[in-house]
């Protein structure tokens, strides 16, 4: 059984257009692999722009939220402040307060009773300058509660004064 010429043209043919069909075949797969290779370089292009971009938002969130931080911890120093202001206030009112009363009771047996009364006010005098009691403290509050203070830490003075007088005097 041989070959005959015609046999070996068409085999030849076939062989040609194998290597055909074969050359064309790599060159779409190349050409595939290239353009999935590009495709896959983009996408991963994208991703490191999108994490790049999301570190910055994260940095940047980050710095705000430290600036929030601290402003909150400014409000909470300023609110702490004033808390302990008003206390110091309040403290220094009711001092006011119970030394008015003292003052009217004084005010009662003053007369009759001067050394006793010379030695309450001394009393009282010597609380005001232990507990700093000052006009200065009201300032911030009101001018009413300032001329109320200074009045009171006057009436002290002149009462004693007078105390100190009926005592000479007698």
């Amino acid at each position: 059984m041989g070959i005959d010429a015609y046999q070996l043209k068409r085999l030849s043919n076939i062989s040609s257009e194998v290597n055909n069909i074969r050359s064309s075949v790599q060159r779409d797969t190349q050409n595939a692999v290239a353009t999935g290779t590009a495709i896959t370089l983009s996408a991963i292009s994208s991703v490191a722009d999108l994490q790049v971009g999301m570190m910055h938002n994260l940095r940047e969130m980050d710095s705000k939220l430290e600036t929030l931080e601290n402003i909150s911890w400014n409000i909470s120093s300023y609110l702490d402040r004033k808390e302990m202001r008003d206390q110091f206030v309040g403290s220094m009112r009711m001092i006011l307060h119970y030394m008015e009363r003292e003052l009217d009771e004084i005010d009662q047996y003053l007369e009759t009773h001067t050394e006793y009364a010379v030695m309450k006010l001394e009393i009282i005098r010597d609380r005001i300058a232990e507990r700093d009691v000052k006009v200065d403290h009201f300032a911030q509050v009101s001018m009413e509660e300032m001329k109320h203070a200074q009045s009171v830490l006057d009436r002290i003075e002149s009462m004693y004064q007078i105390s100190l007088q009926k005592l000479r005097d007698s």
